[in-house]
């Protein structure tokens, strides 16, 4: 633990010091300021490149993004880009997010060890996903999970209180971590999650970006080396248009070099469309909110304008008879192609705090 706090540290009083002594890691030395010789077993990471960009003067920035679609405005703007590696990525944003109060919610890094491949960088929970509620089961009280079986199968479904508690966490985590620093996770599926107890864990920041000010009054943005790594997200493009409070995506976004310079987050419901999508191809997530008017008017309904949700539907009830969930680059090709709403995690928030109850009696 202390030698993520020295690297917490250094990220607020001196970033210089994280891009030299993680440069110098690259340099397959054993010496490190934050991890310790040891042996990589497996799993250890070679690419550890790390450089810091001075953006103050660039002129390519948007000063006045649409307050529905983004974050906060004020935050949209850095003055520092720390560009990372995938694994040194996550290991800054997991580091930052440790000393939050939403700790609790984040896979946390527990040791990092240096070794001639590389370093290896152990992680506090293993991500189990959400495919088989099985795997799960036995971490929940009885009462949030019920097993059925009879002479031909067996099988685990969630309750009701399951599935609310987990739309509450998730929806209450992103909407904090947007709000305060403008967190874009890029990549968030059901497998990027896991349970400790009830309590939902939220890993694997390859790809996402983080904004936070430093010591010096600086804005921060870490985020992902753009290149080589399409077609993820990154967390910074610009919607194509915006529609009142809903709006369309670039159809090239994923692709266009234009997104990935600017240093932007993008709109905040992004995250949740991913992961309740992925989350909605499974089969018993599905039949649990779409049998249920109350869940679904609180899960997917606030997701697509009424005209457009039967043939979202119609995609979601395919990927579940086929078994397969929907991978994230599936689910973005799919969002492309409706109008989506900027605020759906508050409308979600909202309707959540309304009809729990009601649910619940």
């Amino acid at each position: 633990m202390d030698s993520f706090k020295n690297l917490y540290y250094d990220l607020l009083s001196n970033y210089n010091e994280v891009v030299v002594n993680l440069s110098y890691v690259t340099r397959k030395t054993l010496q490190s300021k934050y991890f310790s010789p040891g042996i990589c077993n497996g799993g250890e990471f070679k690419n550890l490149e790390i450089n810091a960009i001075d953006v103050r003067s660039n002129n390519n920035k948007l000063t006045k993004p649409n307050s529905v679609c983004f974050p906060n405005g004020y935050n949209s703007n850095p003055d520092i880009v720390i560009t990372c590696s995938h694994p040194i990525n996550a290991l800054l944003i997991s580091t930052i997010l440790m000393f939050d109060d939403i700790h609790n919610h984040i896979n946390l890094p527990t040791y990092g060890t240096i070794c001639k491949q590389g370093i290896f960088i152990g992680y506090e929970h293993k991500l189990t996903g959400m495919l088989t509620p099985s795997k799960f089961a036995g971490l929940v009280p009885d009462d949030m999970i019920l097993m059925e079986s009879n002479a031909t199968q067996s099988y685990t479904t969630v309750t009701d209180k399951f599935i609310l508690n987990f739309i509450e966490q998730v929806t209450d985590v992103l909407a904090l971590l947007g709000y305060y620093y403008d967190v874009v996770h890029g990549n968030l599926t059901h497998e990027c999650i896991t349970f400790d107890g009830l309590n939902v864990i939220i890993g694997a920041w390859d790809y996402a970006s983080l904004s936070y000010v430093n010591e010096q009054g600086s804005l921060i943005r870490i985020r992902g080396d753009p290149e080589g790594i399409t077609p993820k997200l990154l967390g910074e493009y610009v919607p194509k248009e915006v529609l009142g409070p809903r709006f369309k995506l670039e159809p090239e976004f994923l692709w266009d070099q234009r997104f990935r310079k600017l240093q932007l987050p993008y709109y905040r419901s992004f995250d949740y469309y991913t992961l309740i999508l992925s989350c909605l191809s499974i089969e018993y997530f599905f039949v649990k909110v779409m049998n249920n008017y109350l869940l679904k008017s609180i899960i997917f309904d606030p997701l697509f304008a009424p005209e457009q949700a039967s043939n979202v539907y119609i995609e979601l009830y395919t990927a579940v008879k086929r078994g397969i969930p929907l991978q994230f680059n599936q689910i973005t090709y799919m969002l492309k192609r409706y109008t989506l709403t900027c605020d759906a995690l508050d409308v979600t928030r909202d309707r959540l705090t309304k009809l729990k109850q009601i649910i619940l009696l």
